[in-house]
Protein backbone atom coordinates (compact mmCIF):
# COMPACT_ATOMS: atom_id res chain seq x y z
CA UNK A 1 0.00 0.00 0.00
CA UNK A 2 1.04 3.64 -0.35
CA UNK A 3 0.61 6.19 2.46
CA UNK A 4 0.60 9.91 1.52
CA UNK A 5 1.49 12.57 4.07
CA UNK A 6 2.00 16.27 3.27
CA UNK A 7 3.33 15.77 -0.22
CA UNK A 8 5.52 12.78 0.58
CA UNK A 9 4.81 9.26 -0.62
CA UNK A 10 5.73 6.61 1.95
CA UNK A 11 5.60 3.02 0.73
CA UNK A 12 4.82 0.18 3.12
CA UNK A 13 5.00 -3.48 2.36
CA UNK A 14 2.25 -5.13 4.41
CA UNK A 15 0.65 -8.48 4.63
CA UNK A 16 -2.99 -8.61 3.57
CA UNK A 17 -4.36 -9.90 6.80
CA UNK A 18 -7.28 -8.80 8.86
CA UNK A 19 -5.24 -7.87 11.93
CA UNK A 20 -2.95 -5.57 9.94
CA UNK A 21 -5.93 -3.82 8.39
CA UNK A 22 -7.47 -3.48 11.80
CA UNK A 23 -4.25 -2.03 13.22
CA UNK A 24 -4.10 0.59 10.47
CA UNK A 25 -7.72 1.56 11.08
CA UNK A 26 -6.99 1.89 14.80
CA UNK A 27 -3.96 4.08 14.06
CA UNK A 28 -6.05 6.26 11.78
CA UNK A 29 -8.64 6.70 14.49
CA UNK A 30 -6.25 7.67 17.31
CA UNK A 31 -3.51 9.51 15.33
CA UNK A 32 -5.31 11.49 12.67
CA UNK A 33 -2.62 14.25 12.69
CA UNK A 34 0.52 12.12 12.23
CA UNK A 35 3.15 14.27 10.47
CA UNK A 36 6.47 13.68 8.69
CA UNK A 37 9.43 16.00 8.20
CA UNK A 38 9.19 18.05 5.03
CA UNK A 39 11.84 20.45 3.73
CA UNK A 40 10.45 23.94 3.27
CA UNK A 41 12.63 26.36 1.31
CA UNK A 42 12.34 30.11 1.63
CA UNK A 43 11.31 31.46 -1.79
CA UNK A 44 10.34 35.02 -0.79
CA UNK A 45 12.10 38.28 -1.49
CA UNK A 46 14.30 40.46 0.67
CA UNK A 47 12.36 41.91 3.59
CA UNK A 48 9.82 39.13 3.76
CA UNK A 49 8.22 37.75 6.90
CA UNK A 50 8.65 34.20 8.13
CA UNK A 51 4.97 33.63 8.87
CA UNK A 52 3.76 34.36 5.32
CA UNK A 53 2.89 31.09 3.48
CA UNK A 54 3.70 32.54 0.05
CA UNK A 55 7.33 32.97 1.14
CA UNK A 56 7.81 29.21 1.41
CA UNK A 57 7.83 26.33 -1.03
CA UNK A 58 4.51 24.56 -1.23
CA UNK A 59 2.89 27.76 0.01
CA UNK A 60 3.20 26.44 3.58
CA UNK A 61 5.04 27.94 6.54
CA UNK A 62 7.34 25.34 8.20
CA UNK A 63 5.63 23.55 11.06
CA UNK A 64 7.13 21.48 13.90
CA UNK A 65 9.17 18.50 12.60
CA UNK A 66 9.85 20.27 9.27
CA UNK A 67 13.24 21.31 7.89
CA UNK A 68 13.33 25.09 7.29
CA UNK A 69 16.01 26.06 4.74
CA UNK A 70 16.89 29.62 3.75
CA UNK A 71 19.30 30.94 1.12
CA UNK A 72 19.47 27.94 -1.23
CA UNK A 73 16.74 28.89 -3.74
CA UNK A 74 17.21 31.52 -6.43
CA UNK A 75 14.31 33.89 -5.88
CA UNK A 76 15.62 36.57 -8.22
CA UNK A 77 17.50 38.27 -5.39
CA UNK A 78 21.21 37.74 -5.86
CA UNK A 79 22.55 39.92 -3.04
CA UNK A 80 21.27 40.04 0.55
CA UNK A 81 18.03 38.53 1.81
CA UNK A 82 16.56 39.64 5.14
CA UNK A 83 13.76 37.60 6.69
CA UNK A 84 11.82 38.95 9.67
CA UNK A 85 11.14 36.11 12.08
CA UNK A 86 7.65 36.57 13.52
CA UNK A 87 6.64 33.02 14.47
CA UNK A 88 6.06 31.44 17.85
CA UNK A 89 6.88 27.73 17.78
CA UNK A 90 5.64 25.63 20.67
CA UNK A 91 7.46 22.50 19.41
CA UNK A 92 10.69 21.80 17.54
CA UNK A 93 11.39 22.10 13.88
CA UNK A 94 13.52 19.17 12.81
CA UNK A 95 16.15 21.61 11.60
CA UNK A 96 16.85 25.24 10.73
CA UNK A 97 19.42 25.94 7.99
CA UNK A 98 20.86 29.24 6.78
CA UNK A 99 23.07 28.53 3.76
CA UNK A 100 23.45 31.32 1.19
CA UNK A 101 24.37 29.09 -1.76
CA UNK A 102 22.03 30.97 -4.12
CA UNK A 103 23.25 34.44 -3.08
CA UNK A 104 26.25 36.62 -3.64
CA UNK A 105 25.42 38.42 -0.43
CA UNK A 106 24.28 37.40 3.05
CA UNK A 107 21.32 35.38 4.28
CA UNK A 108 19.87 37.19 7.31
CA UNK A 109 17.18 36.09 9.74
CA UNK A 110 16.20 38.94 12.06
CA UNK A 111 14.27 38.28 15.25
CA UNK A 112 13.30 41.57 16.88
CA UNK A 113 9.74 40.99 18.07
CA UNK A 114 9.06 40.12 21.74
CA UNK A 115 7.04 36.97 22.26
CA UNK A 116 8.48 35.15 19.24
CA UNK A 117 10.12 31.75 19.63
CA UNK A 118 12.33 29.60 17.42
CA UNK A 119 12.61 25.95 18.39
CA UNK A 120 14.61 23.34 16.49
CA UNK A 121 16.36 20.06 17.16
CA UNK A 122 19.33 21.20 15.04
CA UNK A 123 20.34 24.57 13.61
CA UNK A 124 22.95 25.21 10.92
CA UNK A 125 24.01 28.86 10.62
CA UNK A 126 26.28 28.60 7.59
CA UNK A 127 26.11 24.97 6.54
CA UNK A 128 28.33 24.83 3.45
CA UNK A 129 29.10 28.43 2.41
CA UNK A 130 29.82 31.78 4.07
CA UNK A 131 27.69 34.88 4.72
CA UNK A 132 24.90 33.63 6.97
CA UNK A 133 23.67 35.64 9.97
CA UNK A 134 20.98 35.12 12.61
CA UNK A 135 20.18 38.29 14.58
CA UNK A 136 18.17 37.89 17.79
CA UNK A 137 17.40 40.91 19.97
CA UNK A 138 14.10 39.66 21.41
CA UNK A 139 12.13 36.47 21.92
CA UNK A 140 13.03 33.12 23.44
CA UNK A 141 14.70 30.42 21.37
CA UNK A 142 15.48 26.81 22.16
CA UNK A 143 17.88 24.75 20.02
CA UNK A 144 19.15 21.20 20.52
CA UNK A 145 22.49 21.36 18.70
CA UNK A 146 23.55 24.58 17.01
CA UNK A 147 26.36 24.62 14.45
CA UNK A 148 27.66 28.03 13.42
CA UNK A 149 29.89 27.14 10.47
CA UNK A 150 29.23 23.46 9.79
CA UNK A 151 31.12 21.87 6.88
CA UNK A 152 33.09 22.59 3.68
CA UNK A 153 33.57 26.38 3.59
CA UNK A 154 30.57 27.04 5.78
CA UNK A 155 30.67 30.09 8.01
CA UNK A 156 28.09 32.02 9.95
CA UNK A 157 27.38 34.48 12.75
CA UNK A 158 24.82 34.44 15.55
CA UNK A 159 24.18 37.83 17.18
CA UNK A 160 22.35 37.81 20.51
CA UNK A 161 21.46 41.11 22.17
CA UNK A 162 18.71 43.12 23.83
CA UNK A 163 16.17 40.96 25.64
CA UNK A 164 16.83 37.88 23.54
CA UNK A 165 17.09 34.49 25.24
CA UNK A 166 18.70 31.41 23.71
CA UNK A 167 18.85 27.95 25.27
CA UNK A 168 21.04 25.33 23.60
CA UNK A 169 21.98 21.77 24.46
CA UNK A 170 25.18 22.01 22.48
CA UNK A 171 26.84 24.94 20.71
CA UNK A 172 29.68 24.41 18.21
CA UNK A 173 31.41 27.27 16.41
CA UNK A 174 33.49 26.02 13.45
CA UNK A 175 32.62 22.34 13.15
CA UNK A 176 34.93 21.11 10.34
CA UNK A 177 38.29 22.20 8.89
CA UNK A 178 37.81 25.29 6.73
CA UNK A 179 34.73 26.49 8.61
CA UNK A 180 34.36 29.63 10.70
CA UNK A 181 31.75 30.30 13.36
CA UNK A 182 31.21 33.57 15.24
CA UNK A 183 28.92 34.19 18.21
CA UNK A 184 28.44 37.79 19.38
CA UNK A 185 26.78 38.11 22.78
CA UNK A 186 26.01 41.80 23.31
CA UNK A 187 23.06 41.37 25.67
CA UNK A 188 20.34 38.96 26.62
CA UNK A 189 21.07 35.47 27.89
CA UNK A 190 22.64 32.33 26.48
CA UNK A 191 22.26 29.20 28.58
CA UNK A 192 22.95 25.50 28.39
CA UNK A 193 20.33 23.03 29.54
CA UNK A 194 23.06 20.88 31.13
CA UNK A 195 23.47 18.44 28.27
CA UNK A 196 26.65 19.02 26.28
CA UNK A 197 29.65 21.34 26.06
CA UNK A 198 30.06 24.68 24.35
CA UNK A 199 32.90 24.34 21.84
CA UNK A 200 34.52 27.32 20.14
CA UNK A 201 36.61 25.90 17.29
CA UNK A 202 35.98 22.19 16.80
CA UNK A 203 38.31 21.21 13.92
CA UNK A 204 37.48 24.64 12.46
CA UNK A 205 37.85 28.23 13.67
CA UNK A 206 35.51 29.70 16.26
CA UNK A 207 35.23 33.14 17.85
CA UNK A 208 33.00 34.13 20.77
CA UNK A 209 32.75 37.89 21.46
CA UNK A 210 31.04 38.61 24.77
CA UNK A 211 30.47 42.25 25.74
CA UNK A 212 27.23 42.12 27.75
CA UNK A 213 24.56 39.71 28.90
CA UNK A 214 25.12 36.26 30.40
CA UNK A 215 26.55 33.02 29.09
CA UNK A 216 25.60 30.37 31.63
CA UNK A 217 26.82 26.86 30.80
CA UNK A 218 25.39 25.39 33.98
CA UNK A 219 27.35 22.24 34.78
CA UNK A 220 28.93 22.01 31.32
CA UNK A 221 32.33 22.94 29.91
CA UNK A 222 33.65 25.69 27.69
CA UNK A 223 36.20 24.33 25.21
CA UNK A 224 38.36 26.62 23.09
CA UNK A 225 40.05 24.65 20.31
CA UNK A 226 39.33 20.94 20.06
CA UNK A 227 39.77 18.25 17.44
CA UNK A 228 43.18 18.72 15.87
CA UNK A 229 45.72 21.12 14.41
CA UNK A 230 43.09 22.87 12.28
CA UNK A 231 41.07 23.98 15.29
CA UNK A 232 41.36 27.42 16.82
CA UNK A 233 39.02 28.90 19.40
CA UNK A 234 38.97 32.43 20.82
CA UNK A 235 36.76 33.80 23.59
CA UNK A 236 36.80 37.57 24.21
CA UNK A 237 35.10 38.78 27.40
CA UNK A 238 34.74 42.52 28.00
CA UNK A 239 32.63 45.31 29.47
CA UNK A 240 29.78 43.83 31.55
CA UNK A 241 29.66 40.31 30.18
CA UNK A 242 29.10 37.47 32.68
CA UNK A 243 30.39 33.97 31.94
CA UNK A 244 29.91 30.92 34.14
CA UNK A 245 30.92 27.33 33.39
CA UNK A 246 31.94 24.13 35.12
CA UNK A 247 35.39 24.08 33.54
CA UNK A 248 37.19 25.97 30.80
CA UNK A 249 39.74 24.24 28.58
CA UNK A 250 42.01 26.25 26.30
CA UNK A 251 43.32 23.83 23.67
CA UNK A 252 41.56 20.58 24.54
CA UNK A 253 43.98 18.54 22.41
CA UNK A 254 47.72 19.07 22.35
CA UNK A 255 47.60 20.29 18.74
CA UNK A 256 44.59 22.61 19.13
CA UNK A 257 44.90 26.30 20.00
CA UNK A 258 42.66 28.04 22.53
CA UNK A 259 42.79 31.73 23.43
CA UNK A 260 40.89 33.57 26.17
CA UNK A 261 41.08 37.39 26.18
CA UNK A 262 39.41 39.12 29.12
CA UNK A 263 39.44 42.91 29.39
CA UNK A 264 36.33 43.20 31.57
CA UNK A 265 33.30 41.36 32.85
CA UNK A 266 33.18 38.38 35.18
CA UNK A 267 34.33 34.81 34.52
CA UNK A 268 33.54 32.01 36.97
CA UNK A 269 34.62 28.40 36.43
CA UNK A 270 33.25 26.26 39.25
CA UNK A 271 35.70 23.39 38.67
CA UNK A 272 38.77 24.86 36.99
CA UNK A 273 40.52 26.70 34.16
CA UNK A 274 43.00 24.65 32.10
CA UNK A 275 45.48 26.24 29.68
CA UNK A 276 47.09 23.45 27.69
CA UNK A 277 50.25 23.38 25.61
CA UNK A 278 49.91 22.99 21.85
CA UNK A 279 52.20 21.92 19.02
CA UNK A 280 50.30 24.23 16.65
CA UNK A 281 50.58 27.51 18.58
CA UNK A 282 50.32 29.02 22.03
CA UNK A 283 47.27 28.54 24.21
CA UNK A 284 46.86 31.62 26.37
CA UNK A 285 44.67 33.35 28.94
CA UNK A 286 45.13 37.14 28.94
CA UNK A 287 43.44 38.97 31.82
CA UNK A 288 43.65 42.78 31.68
CA UNK A 289 40.33 43.73 33.28
CA UNK A 290 37.36 42.29 35.12
CA UNK A 291 37.49 39.27 37.40
CA UNK A 292 38.36 35.57 37.15
CA UNK A 293 37.14 33.18 39.85
CA UNK A 294 37.99 29.48 39.98
CA UNK A 295 39.10 26.91 42.56
CA UNK A 296 41.78 25.69 40.14
CA UNK A 297 44.07 27.27 37.54
CA UNK A 298 46.39 24.92 35.69
CA UNK A 299 48.78 26.11 32.99
CA UNK A 300 50.67 23.38 31.14
CA UNK A 301 54.15 23.72 29.64
CA UNK A 302 53.83 25.79 26.49
CA UNK A 303 50.76 27.62 27.77
CA UNK A 304 50.57 31.26 28.88
CA UNK A 305 48.75 33.14 31.65
CA UNK A 306 49.25 36.92 31.63
CA UNK A 307 47.47 39.28 34.04
CA UNK A 308 47.65 43.07 34.00
CA UNK A 309 45.55 46.21 34.32
CA UNK A 310 43.17 46.52 37.26
CA UNK A 311 41.99 42.93 36.97
CA UNK A 312 41.41 40.48 39.81
CA UNK A 313 42.01 36.73 39.78
CA UNK A 314 40.79 34.70 42.75
CA UNK A 315 42.09 31.16 42.53
CA UNK A 316 42.09 28.22 44.91
CA UNK A 317 45.09 26.18 43.75
CA UNK A 318 47.33 27.50 40.97
CA UNK A 319 49.67 24.95 39.33
CA UNK A 320 51.69 26.86 36.79
CA UNK A 321 54.02 25.50 34.18
CA UNK A 322 54.34 27.48 30.94
CA UNK A 323 54.85 31.26 31.03
CA UNK A 324 52.98 33.23 33.69
CA UNK A 325 53.03 36.90 34.68
CA UNK A 326 51.28 39.51 36.82
CA UNK A 327 51.71 43.24 36.30
CA UNK A 328 50.05 46.64 36.28
CA UNK A 329 47.70 47.12 39.23
CA UNK A 330 46.35 43.58 39.02
CA UNK A 331 45.55 41.42 42.04
CA UNK A 332 46.21 37.69 41.98
CA UNK A 333 44.81 35.77 44.96
CA UNK A 334 45.53 32.08 45.52
CA UNK A 335 45.42 29.56 48.32
CA UNK A 336 48.35 27.62 46.84
CA UNK A 337 50.75 28.80 44.16
CA UNK A 338 53.10 26.24 42.67
CA UNK A 339 55.49 26.97 39.80
CA UNK A 340 56.00 23.60 38.16
CA UNK A 341 58.53 21.97 35.84
CA UNK A 342 58.80 23.89 32.58
CA UNK A 343 57.21 27.00 34.02
CA UNK A 344 58.09 30.54 35.02
CA UNK A 345 56.31 33.25 36.97
CA UNK A 346 57.23 36.92 36.62
CA UNK A 347 55.73 39.68 38.75
CA UNK A 348 56.27 43.12 37.25
CA UNK A 349 53.70 44.91 39.39
CA UNK A 350 50.38 44.51 41.11
CA UNK A 351 49.76 42.34 44.14
CA UNK A 352 50.10 38.59 44.55
CA UNK A 353 48.48 37.18 47.68
CA UNK A 354 49.02 33.54 48.64
CA UNK A 355 47.19 32.59 51.82
CA UNK A 356 48.79 29.13 51.99
CA UNK A 357 51.97 27.77 50.41
CA UNK A 358 54.08 29.08 47.56
CA UNK A 359 56.15 26.19 46.21
CA UNK A 360 59.10 26.63 43.84
CA UNK A 361 60.82 23.37 43.00
CA UNK A 362 62.05 23.32 39.41
CA UNK A 363 61.95 26.55 37.44
CA UNK A 364 61.92 30.32 37.88
CA UNK A 365 60.11 33.00 39.87
CA UNK A 366 61.12 36.63 39.28
CA UNK A 367 59.81 39.69 41.10
CA UNK A 368 60.59 42.99 39.42
CA UNK A 369 57.94 45.04 41.20
CA UNK A 370 54.68 44.97 43.08
CA UNK A 371 53.81 43.28 46.35
CA UNK A 372 54.18 39.56 46.95
CA UNK A 373 52.41 38.51 50.15
CA UNK A 374 52.65 34.86 51.15
CA UNK A 375 52.09 32.75 54.22
CA UNK A 376 54.81 30.15 53.60
CA UNK A 377 57.29 30.23 50.72
CA UNK A 378 59.10 26.95 50.09
CA UNK A 379 62.12 27.45 47.85
CA UNK A 380 63.10 23.87 47.11
CA UNK A 381 64.60 24.20 43.63
CA UNK A 382 64.80 26.31 40.53
CA UNK A 383 65.63 30.02 40.66
CA UNK A 384 64.13 32.81 42.75
CA UNK A 385 65.05 36.37 41.80
CA UNK A 386 63.91 39.53 43.54
CA UNK A 387 64.94 42.60 41.57
CA UNK A 388 62.37 44.94 43.06
CA UNK A 389 59.02 45.20 44.75
CA UNK A 390 58.15 44.03 48.24
CA UNK A 391 58.23 40.47 49.54
CA UNK A 392 56.25 39.82 52.69
CA UNK A 393 56.50 36.15 53.68
CA UNK A 394 55.53 34.99 57.14
CA UNK A 395 57.84 32.00 56.67
CA UNK A 396 60.51 31.71 53.99
CA UNK A 397 62.26 28.36 53.61
CA UNK A 398 65.28 27.88 51.31
CA UNK A 399 66.26 24.27 50.77
CA UNK A 400 67.70 24.04 47.27
CA UNK A 401 66.66 27.06 45.21
CA UNK A 402 69.21 29.47 43.75
CA UNK A 403 68.45 33.00 44.99
CA UNK A 404 69.39 36.10 42.99
CA UNK A 405 68.82 39.80 43.47
CA UNK A 406 67.88 41.12 46.91
CA UNK A 407 65.77 38.77 49.00
CA UNK A 408 63.62 40.65 51.48
CA UNK A 409 62.80 38.83 54.71
CA UNK A 410 60.08 40.40 56.84
CA UNK A 411 59.08 37.21 58.64
CA UNK A 412 61.22 34.19 59.42
CA UNK A 413 63.90 33.05 56.95
CA UNK A 414 65.06 29.46 57.43
CA UNK A 415 68.15 28.58 55.42
CA UNK A 416 69.04 24.91 54.96
CA UNK A 417 70.64 24.59 51.52
CA UNK A 418 70.84 26.14 48.08
CA UNK A 419 72.94 28.80 46.38
CA UNK A 420 72.42 32.36 47.55
CA UNK A 421 73.90 34.62 44.88
CA UNK A 422 72.03 37.73 45.95
CA UNK A 423 71.83 40.02 48.94
CA UNK A 424 69.79 39.19 52.03
CA UNK A 425 67.72 42.08 53.40
CA UNK A 426 66.74 40.96 56.88
CA UNK A 427 63.84 42.72 58.56
CA UNK A 428 62.69 39.74 60.58
CA UNK A 429 64.22 36.57 62.00
CA UNK A 430 66.92 34.42 60.35
CA UNK A 431 67.71 30.83 61.25
CA UNK A 432 70.89 29.48 59.70
CA UNK A 433 70.53 25.70 59.73
CA UNK A 434 73.72 25.31 57.74
CA UNK A 435 76.71 27.38 56.70
CA UNK A 436 75.56 30.31 54.60
CA UNK A 437 77.20 32.36 51.86
CA UNK A 438 75.54 35.50 50.51
CA UNK A 439 77.01 36.36 47.13
CA UNK A 440 76.25 40.04 47.52
CA UNK A 441 76.28 40.35 51.28
CA UNK A 442 73.65 41.17 53.87
CA UNK A 443 71.75 44.14 55.25
CA UNK A 444 70.40 43.59 58.74
CA UNK A 445 67.63 45.91 59.91
CA UNK A 446 66.42 43.69 62.76
CA UNK A 447 68.20 41.22 65.06
CA UNK A 448 70.52 38.65 63.51
CA UNK A 449 72.12 35.85 65.53
CA UNK A 450 75.10 33.77 64.41
CA UNK A 451 75.49 30.71 66.62
CA UNK A 452 78.38 28.35 67.31
CA UNK A 453 79.31 26.01 64.51
CA UNK A 454 78.01 28.25 61.74
CA UNK A 455 80.14 30.00 59.15
CA UNK A 456 78.48 33.03 57.58
CA UNK A 457 80.25 34.47 54.55
CA UNK A 458 79.25 37.84 53.15
CA UNK A 459 80.74 38.56 49.73
CA UNK A 460 80.12 41.33 47.22
CA UNK A 461 78.68 44.41 48.92
CA UNK A 462 79.38 42.87 52.32
CA UNK A 463 77.73 43.75 55.62
CA UNK A 464 75.46 46.69 56.41
CA UNK A 465 74.24 46.30 59.96
CA UNK A 466 71.49 48.76 60.86
CA UNK A 467 70.04 46.66 63.67
CA UNK A 468 71.55 44.24 66.13
CA UNK A 469 74.05 41.57 65.13
CA UNK A 470 75.00 38.99 67.76
CA UNK A 471 78.00 36.76 67.12
CA UNK A 472 77.44 33.85 69.52
CA UNK A 473 80.37 31.58 68.79
CA UNK A 474 80.00 31.30 65.03
CA UNK A 475 82.27 32.69 62.35
CA UNK A 476 81.47 35.82 60.35
CA UNK A 477 83.48 36.36 57.18
CA UNK A 478 82.98 39.85 55.78
CA UNK A 479 83.62 41.06 52.25
CA UNK A 480 87.17 41.89 51.29
CA UNK A 481 86.18 43.70 48.10
CA UNK A 482 83.80 46.26 49.62
CA UNK A 483 83.63 48.23 52.84
CA UNK A 484 81.47 46.67 55.54
CA UNK A 485 79.37 48.96 57.75
CA UNK A 486 77.97 48.84 61.25
CA UNK A 487 75.45 51.54 62.17
CA UNK A 488 73.67 49.49 64.80
CA UNK A 489 74.85 47.21 67.57
CA UNK A 490 77.52 44.63 66.87
CA UNK A 491 77.89 42.28 69.84
CA UNK A 492 80.77 39.80 70.14
CA UNK A 493 81.45 37.17 72.80
CA UNK A 494 84.76 35.92 74.13
CA UNK A 495 84.14 32.64 72.36
CA UNK A 496 83.53 34.36 69.04
CA UNK A 497 86.36 36.68 68.04
CA UNK A 498 85.97 38.80 64.95
CA UNK A 499 88.58 37.95 62.35
CA UNK A 500 88.77 40.65 59.70
CA UNK A 501 90.91 38.56 57.32
CA UNK A 502 91.54 41.53 55.05
CA UNK A 503 88.07 43.06 55.40
CA UNK A 504 87.37 46.70 56.22
CA UNK A 505 84.71 47.50 58.81
CA UNK A 506 83.47 51.07 59.20
CA UNK A 507 81.70 51.54 62.51
CA UNK A 508 79.09 54.23 62.93
CA UNK A 509 77.32 52.44 65.75
CA UNK A 510 78.42 50.35 68.70
CA UNK A 511 80.77 47.37 68.77
CA UNK A 512 80.63 45.50 72.07
CA UNK A 513 83.67 43.25 72.41
CA UNK A 514 82.55 41.58 75.66
CA UNK A 515 86.09 40.29 76.10
CA UNK A 516 86.46 39.18 72.51
CA UNK A 517 89.33 40.08 70.23
CA UNK A 518 89.36 41.61 66.79
CA UNK A 519 92.11 39.82 64.89
CA UNK A 520 93.49 39.40 61.40
CA UNK A 521 94.75 41.84 58.80
CA UNK A 522 92.23 44.50 57.87
CA UNK A 523 90.89 47.72 59.33
CA UNK A 524 88.24 48.91 61.70
CA UNK A 525 87.43 52.58 61.39
CA UNK A 526 84.95 54.75 63.24
CA UNK A 527 82.69 56.97 61.19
Amino acid sequence: MVYWQRGRRIAFSVRASAWVVGLLLLESAFAPHLTWAVQRNYVGLDGGNWNVPANWSGNLVPVPADDAVLGTVNTGVTTNINVAFDANYAANLNSLTLDSTALTGTMFVNQTTPGTSMQALTAYIGKTVSLNVYNQSAGSNSIGTMYVGYTAAGSGTYNLSGSGSLIVSRLILGQDPGTTGVFNLNGGSLSNNNNLDETVGYRGHGTFNHTAGTNNLGGQNLILGDGGASSQGTYSLSNTGILSADSESLGNNFDSVGTFIQSGGSNTASFGVFVFGSTSGTCSYTLSGGSLNSPLLQVAAGGTFAQSGASTATIGNAFLAGTNSVGGSATFNATTLQVQLGGSFTQNGGTVNVSGNFNLNFTAFTQNGGNFNVNTANLGGGTYTQNGGTLNAITLNQSGTTVNGTLQNQGTFNYTSGVFNGRLLNQGVVNFNNDFTAGNGLENDATLNVYAGRVITLNGSGLDNEGTLNLYGGTLKMSTTSTNYNYGNFNLTNSAPLNLNGANLTNGGTVNLNGALVTGAGSRARR
